[in-house]
């Protein structure tokens, strides 16, 4: 119904202010509640169990409020502290502004609530009074409605968002965002801690004192729940007209009777003959109630307290009573389960028999199964393990749990679903056709009579000697009566139709009419086709409303969803017999019922408001992706079978068979056929192409406002299931014991162990894509690389000041999720990507190895064993393939960036204290060009300065040098992953290496344009942003010149880096022997090569004049040492040049190489016998 359409047939209450405010109030609780669930799937362990986490000093409950200034003290004199305080509220702040408004959308609910009422008592609404709405269907429904959401919210804030909990997010939000938000006073008061406990002891009277918190007018409850004691308030006595059905059509109002006698305790407490009332009208055969979307309760527990209450239930509960209708609910469902399941066979429900037994048996029978499903769904799952009741009744629930299997509850629930499935889809096909239909059979009926009549008339080839005028003229007659019938009028044309059908029974006794079957004939099949008239103007709307009314589901949903009840054993079933899922679908559609009660306020209400109409859309949006996760996660078990006989494919395929050779002899032919493997080969084949056919005999079907295809059920399931298998494969892969000592070859073995796992996994994916019709290295491919950049930003997070929740990565889904771990220690790699990586910075730590610049690999200090080069990296992309090889190199971009920050915030810490004296220094070396005479005491004056700001001597310059060499390690790493992937790419794919290097030149052209003429040259920033991506995962980027971080200038930064370097020279030598610069002495833990490509990159991050002055600087440094050489009067004779100006060319070559400079510009300013061709060793060879 159209809403135009549904505005005119609504009542006058809904139209005026006082019915539109109501259903304003009704459609925001109902949001309010939609918002709970939805952010209690996503709060944070930090502030559901603090203890557990490094945040517990920085979290407390209302506690703080106690001792405020020493809680912020403790944090303020902790600069680690201090740290961590603004990563969590960087990180949460987002998320904490969410949870206040909710907070305070609850207090605002109830402060609208009681304004309303406190309106109404006003006389504010014209014509009308609390006693005139309690009068009205709909005034009475919406007035219980709106204080029923408000106690449902107070419960489901403590079930779903716990005390302490609440606490801990208000008091966190309180420090960050300050107490200055209104009505923070009362938000807090109202969400303290209640003491309520998941599946521990209620509180005394719970929740009696919570609900008062915000005082409601106990009159107004007072008389609602009089209105709901005397009156059937939904009016549901037409859909469940049997008296033993009572319990099940008043549950709405039974649910809405719970929550608000809790406003009136006294009720609970002492009036015992109104208590025994409402048991024995609402809760006479059942005790655990739905009191909203799925949320149950143990009527037993929660009165448990509250004496007059406790005695009236215990009558419900008491033994007698749980026999006699145990008996009658388990005789119903044996009978409805043979019943259903015969009307269920192929060829039964058809359009005839439908419409002669809708009414008479089928509505009965949808009727008396739904309230055997709701009966035991609720009360059989009670007395399971972990449930909380009674001691004293727990013989009531054992009677009950063994009474009944979870077989019989299934068959009955997916029997059930599929009639009501099935009658609903024929119902709205008939309503769609009713008048078609019915136009059709008049006109038929009207020719039958009047080809009789041509048959009386005698004109008729074989009618000569059966001439009757009179019924001639009859029949005639009736045939006009019959095309005089009007559709639009059909309660006078169904009397008619009645008369008519009366007649040609009538006339059917004349001897001229019984005499001749052929006419009999005629007359029998207008008599049926005027039926069926009859029963196409009886098909209304009702039906489908019953159905759908009586088939509410909802109640079920916490049970199946969150607790998982039933779910094991109907994917047994499945896995037993696939084509089930057809039936689930009926279930699916079955519990999508649950929309209607949170969604139908929320509708009705959004009329003009444009907030309510984006809430009604995220809040059926919110539960319909519920209810397609329930589905996924059900029939997820078809992905689970599938690959469960994948792995056996994947068995045969890797281990069993063998491949046939190309030239056999025949007589050998038996022996390589294989023909048993092949056997099994083909039945796991078969066995998965029958669990596909299953889920995709599923046609596509709208799940709350969701479309669910089959074929994209199928491959997501698939999909999640491949990214559960190559996630657990990578997470166990590459764990390295932190004892056992650090081995190339053992880094090896794990690689090309991984690569045999995850090469098996995608072969056997490949061999079965065309039997479950999917694109299987496309699927591969895609979730593949899901996961590496899923892991590249968990792992990041490690480096970032605002952490990333997991579920809002771009790279997580709800459908196909990739699992999240936690990390197993503060420090540890998140994933296989940090665990690669911390390897690798391990073998290549200068204690352990050497970089040699002429062979392109790290060496073993002690043996010269190669341990890292670019065998590794090729060995990590065998394994990893070229995505996981590019998602760790930006790994070691995030790495890099973080030591570089730190490097940056070393110097400015240490120049600061002395950066007069430092530029004094500095003064005195200027200009680069000149050599002064007394340069070594410049610079021993220098580091002595430098040394004097850091205040802790050459322990500043080690730490500095350690990041510096760790950057040029990575920066290495990053130059060999560079080479691998561009080499990788050409081999597999040459047309796109191609292709990408020509857009990359072309791209490099117009930026030089743009800079050479930028007024005609525009810069080409879209297509950069584009291609980049690209450009970086094939390897065709330079490595060496990345700008990381944005630093402002560092005064006198060229100085420092010249002390430096200065500082570390006495460290390192040439060795001409293999053509590298090695540690000067084994105690020397440096390495030359990664220290000069990490003092490189650091000056990347800066003005290139900086490095320019830098090169000339230690050009300078050079001649000073070569002068001071040669001015030395006591040396050894084998002595030619100075040691420390070779090694300083070898750094200034290594600088300008990896800067792009030209080696030529700074020949010109060191001693020719220093570079060049005509380079001199600087020490003689002994004879």
């Amino acid at each position: 119904m159209n809403r135009e359409k549904w505005k005119k047939h609504r009542s006058e209450f809904l139209n005026d202010d006082c019915g539109q405010n109501a259903l304003q109030l009704a459609a925001r609780g109902s949001t309010i509640i939609a918002e709970i669930l939805r952010l209690s799937e996503h709060i944070p362990l930090e502030f559901i169990h603090p203890e557990e986490t490094e945040y517990a000093p920085l979290i407390s409950d209302f506690r703080y409020f106690k001792a405020q200034d020493g809680f912020e003290k403790r944090i303020q004199d902790s600069y680690e502290l201090l740290q961590k305080d603004e990563v969590l509220a960087t990180t949460h702040m987002e998320l904490l502004d969410r949870f206040f408004k909710l907070f305070r959308g609850v207090y605002g609910y109830v402060l609208e609530l009681n304004r309303f009422i406190e309106e109404i008592r006003e006389g504010m609404y014209i014509s009308q009074t609390l006693e005139s709405i309690l009068v009205n269907l709909d005034g009475k429904q919406l007035l219980c409605e709106i204080l029923h959401l408000y106690g449902v919210m107070l419960l489901l804030l403590d079930y779903k968002i716990g005390g302490k909990t609440r606490e801990n997010l208000l008091v966190s939000y309180i420090r960050y965002k300050g107490a200055g938000e209104a009505n923070m006073v009362e938000v807090t008061n109202l969400c303290r801690a209640t003491g309520y406990e998941p599946d521990q002891t209620l509180p005394e009277c719970y929740p009696v004192a919570y609900f008062n918190r915000v005082p409601i007018d106990k009159e107004v409850v007072g008389m609602i729940l009089g209105r709901i004691r005397s009156d059937d308030i939904y009016q549901m006595a037409y859909n469940y007209p049997a008296p033993e059905h009572r319990s099940a059509a008043l549950a709405l109002q039974g649910a809405a009777l719970y929550v608000l006698l809790f406003f009136r305790p006294e009720i609970l407490h002492n009036e015992g003959p109104v208590m025994r009332e409402i048991v024995d009208k609402h809760f006479a055969d059942n005790w655990v109630i739905n009191y909203y979307m799925g949320f149950t309760v143990d009527l037993t527990v929660a009165w448990r307290n509250f004496r007059a209450a406790s005695t009236a239930i215990s009558g419900t509960v008491a033994i007698e009573n749980v026999t006699y209708h145990l008996e009658r609910m388990q005789s119903c469902m044996k009978s409805l389960n043979n019943s259903i399941g015969e009307v269920l066979r192929e060829g039964v429900l058809t359009e005839q028999y439908v419409l002669d037994n809708i009414h008479s048996s089928l509505l009965p029978r949808i009727r008396e199964a739904n309230v055997v499903l709701r009966w035991f769904i609720l009360h059989s799952t009670r007395g399971r393990p972990g449930s909380r009741y009674l001691e004293k009744y727990r013989r009531s629930y054992e009677m009950i749990m063994g009474s009944v299997t979870e077989d019989d509850i299934i068959t009955l629930l997916l029997r059930t679903a599929q009639l009501e499935f099935t009658l609903r889809a024929m119902f709205t096909t008939l309503l769609k056709q009713k008048r078609s239909k019915w136009e059709s059979s008049r006109e038929e009926g009207a020719t039958k009579m009047s080809k009789l009549a041509t048959f009386f008339s005698g004109e008729h080839v074989l009618s000569d000697n059966v001439r009757d005028s009179q019924l001639e003229a009859w029949f005639s007659e009736i045939s006009e009566r019959i095309e005089g019938l009007d559709y639009t009028d059909s309660i006078t044309a169904s009397r008619k139709i009645q008369k008519l059908i009366k007649a040609l029974e009538n006339v059917q006794e004349f001897h001229q009419i019984d005499s001749n079957l052929q006419v009999v004939q005629f007359v029998q099949d207008t008599q049926f086709l005027l039926r069926q008239m009859i029963r196409y103007i009886n098909i209304e709307n009702k039906v489908l409303i019953t159905i759908a009314t009586v088939g509410d589901l909802s109640y079920a949903w916490e049970r199946v969803s969150t607790h998982g009840y039933f779910v094991n054993a109907i994917q047994m079933k499945i896995k037993q017999r696939p084509d089930l899922a057809v039936q689930m679908r009926a279930v699916f559609v079955k519990l999508a019922s649950m929309l209607e009660l949170p969604c139908n306020r929320i509708d009705q209400g959004a009329q003009n408001d444009a907030r309510l109409l984006a809430a009604l859309e995220t809040t059926s949006e919110y539960y319909s992706g519920d209810l397609v996760a329930f589905a996924r996660g059900v029939l997820h078990i078809i992905p689970t079978s599938i690959f469960d006989v994948l792995r056996e494919i994947m068995e045969i395929l890797t281990n069993d068979l063998r491949e046939c050779p190309t030239k056999l002899l025949r007589k050998e032919m038996k022996n390589e056929s294989q023909l048993d493997i092949r056997r099994r080969l083909s039945a796991h084949t078969a066995d998965i192409a029958k669990y596909a056919s299953g889920i995709l005999a599923m046609e596509s079907t709208l799940v709350g406002v969701i479309q669910v295809d089959s074929h994209q059920l199928l491959e997501d399931g698939i999909r999640k299931e491949l990214v559960r298998q190559i996630t657990h494969e990578l997470h166990h892969s590459l764990l390295f014991d932190g004892n056992d000592p650090i081995s190339a070859s053992l880094f090896d073995e794990e690689l090309a162990r991984l690569a045999r796992r995850l090469n098996g996994i995608r072969a056997s994916f490949e061999y079965i894509q065309d039997y479950v019709n999917v694109h299987g290295l496309c699927i591969w491919l895609e979730e593949f690389s899901r996961i590496v950049h899923f892991n590249v930003e968990m792992e990041c997070n490690a480096f970032m000041q605002k952490k990333l929740y997991p579920w809002k990565s771009q790279y997580q889904s709800d459908s196909i999720p990739i699992p999240y771990f936690s990390r197993s220690k503060e420090n540890s790699a998140y994933s296989f990507l940090g665990r690669i990586l911390q390897h690798l910075l391990i073998m290549t730590d200068p204690m352990r190895s050497v970089f040699l610049s002429a062979y392109g690999s790290w060496y073993a200090r002690d043996g010269l064993q190669e341990i890292v080069g670019t065998r590794t990296f090729t060995s990590i992309c065998d394994a990893i393939g070229s995505m996981g090889l590019g998602a760790l190199d930006r790994l070691m971009c995030f790495v890099l960036a973080k030591d570089l920050q730190l490097a940056l915030k070393s110097i400015r810490a240490a120049i600061e204290p002395v950066e007069e004296e430092v530029a004094k220094i500095g003064r005195e070396l200027c200009p680069a060009s000149d050599t002064p005479t007394n340069g070594t005491q410049i610079y021993l004056k220098l580091m002595g300065a430098v040394d004097g700001g850091s205040g802790v001597g050459d322990s500043h310059f080690a730490e500095l040098t350690k990041i510096l060499v760790r950057v040029g390690r990575i920066q290495l790493m990053r130059t060999m992953i560079a080479s691998e992937l561009r080499s990788f790419c050409k081999l597999n794919s040459g047309s796109l290496f191609a292709a990408l290097s020509t857009a990359n030149e072309a791209l490099l052209m117009d930026l030089r344009h743009h800079y050479h003429n930028p007024d005609s040259h525009p810069i080409p920033d879209e297509v950069i942003a584009v291609i980049s991506p690209f450009l970086d995962s094939v390897g065709i980027s330079d490595a060496l010149s990345k700008v990381y971080v944005t630093s402002k200038p560092i005064p006198s930064l060229v100085f420092y880096l010249l002390a430096l370097t200065l500082r570390n020279v006495p460290r390192m030598r040439y060795d001409e022997s293999i053509a590298s610069m090695v540690p000067n002495q084994p105690k020397d833990l440096v390495d030359p090569e990664a220290f000069a490509k990490g003092l490189s990159l650091l000056l990347k991050q800066f003005h290139s004049d900086q490095l320019v002055l830098l090169l000339n600087h230690l050009s300078q440094a050079v001649r000073v040492y070569v002068c001071a050489f040669g001015q030395k009067g006591s040396r050894q004779q084998e002595d030619i040049l100075p040691t420390e100006a070779e090694t300083l060319t070898q750094v200034m070559h290594t600088l300008a190489a990896s800067s792009g400079f030209s080696a030529m510009d700074f020949h010109r300013t060191v001693p020719a016998t220093l570079c060049g061709t005509f380079r001199l060793s600087t020490q003689s060879k002994k004879k």
